[in-house]
């Protein structure tokens, strides 16, 4: 039987890209995240794994400055980000995308993602000056839409996609940010078999040096995609290693076989 706080396997070598230290976040006396401590190097794809309810979406926002921290320290490529507003974080290079998803849904595919690139440059908020006929910015969005498979359908509202198409559209609007860090939230929920399989080749073909943080309920997808894994439980991180050691975990068995606290 492992420790409550087994760390196995850990990557080694520069500056990590994320570096949390006993990252607390309360709500009143409910510990919704409680003294989690990881780092990710450059290029890694970590997924953070748990039952509903571990903390694993409150963790994500406190990462990206949409929650602040009760307790610990965030440092994102070497600066404390522990009390930075989202928008600077965002600038720094952190995208993320979400359970629900969020676009605009009047706006075509390529409007939806012209306004993401169009967020983190300079002349953002010219807003009356037309966008889309910077032809640099338009370009820079057709390449984040081809890059999620939705070239076909550039000039279709949101409104009219499939659930699984918007997933996609969501993790465009992210990647047209080229960020450093990329928070993943679930990016697979709701989706059919076929539609999954889809959004597991396009995370997986993201480029090498992109790194990559990833929430995923289905954990042969999470296990196919991470090269390190996280598993927290009622707040707590229970475990850390590669893939094979987290299968083997009697720890993490336990907490997914129903036999943990």
């Amino acid at each position: 039987m492992t420790s409550m706080d087994e760390t196995l396997s850990e990557p080694s070598g520069a500056r990590p890209v994320l570096r949390l230290t006993g990252v607390c976040r309360h709500y009143g006396g409910l510990r919704a995240v409680s003294d989690v401590s990881f780092e990710v190097a450059s290029g890694e794809r970590r997924a953070v794994i748990g039952p509903n309810g571990a903390g694993k979406t409150t963790l994500f926002k406190m990462i990206s400055r949409e929650e602040p921290t009760t307790k610990g320290r965030v440092e994102f490529l070497g600066r404390d980000i522990t009390r930075m507003p989202a928008y600077r974080v965002a600038k720094l290079g952190l995208s993320r995308t979400y359970q629900i998803t969020r676009v605009f849904p009047a706006l075509s595919v390529l409007e939806n993602v012209v306004l993401a690139t169009q967020g983190l440059r300079p002349g953002r908020y010219q807003m009356f000056k037309a966008a889309m006929s910077n032809k640099a910015l338009v370009e820079d969005s057709e390449r984040a839409v081809e890059q999620v498979g939705l070239q076909r359908v550039t000039k279709t509202p949101a409104a009219e996609l499939g659930h699984g198409e918007q997933r996609q559209l969501e993790l465009g609007i992210a990647l047209a940010q080229k960020p450093r860090l990329l928070l993943l939230d679930e990016p697979a929920a709701g989706l059919s078999a076929v539609e999954r399989g889809m959004m597991r080749d396009l995370v997986r073909d993201l480029p090498d040096d992109m790194t990559l943080l990833l929430i995923e309920h289905d954990m042969e997808l999470a296990l196919g995609l991470a090269d390190y894994v996280t598993c927290l439980h009622n707040g707590s991180q229970v475990a850390q290693g590669n893939p094979e050691e987290i299968k083997n975990n009697e720890r993490v068995q336990d907490i997914y076989l129903g036999r943990g606290d």
